[in-house]
């Protein structure tokens, strides 16, 4: 399965097509937009094995060129984030690449996305710290 998401405070100024906000639906140019509320899906654990990397909380709309990880849910909820994702397209340039923003893990039976300390940033308590 795809890792997809937003990294926000490292990817964001790179990746294009994030669009923030609390309105999914349509943006400005009537294209189609949905909002990642990895709120709503479960995030319980017993293994890192539990976790897969989505994107970070947003709207992203039709024509994004870069989702890039940045949040975690529990893998069950896998086929139904992508269910959600494929309501939009990317746009039709290249792609971005992501770089090795972090990984999910079950801290204190919660899938936590763990960046990685390379990229500076919070670290959440109980993800490794890189020293």
């Amino acid at each position: 399965m795809r890792e997809l998401a937003i990294f926000a405070f490292s990817c964001s100024l790179a990746c294009g097509g994030l669009v923030v906000g609390s309105d999914a639906g349509a943006d400005a140019d009537g294209g189609t937009c949905v909002d990642l509320d990895v709120t709503s899906f479960d995030t319980s654990c017993a293994a890192d094995t539990d976790c897969i990397a989505v994107a970070a909380p947003g709207v992203v709309c039709s024509g994004y060129n870069c989702l890039c990880p940045g949040s975690a849910i529990n893998a069950d909820g896998g086929a139904a984030y992508e269910a959600l994702l494929s309501k939009i397209k990317p746009g039709p340039g290249p792609q971005c690449g992501c770089p090795a923003l972090g990984q999910p893990r079950c801290v204190a039976a919660h899938c936590t996305f763990c960046p990685n300390p390379a990229f500076g940033g919070p670290i959440p308590p109980g993800c490794p710290d890189g020293g």
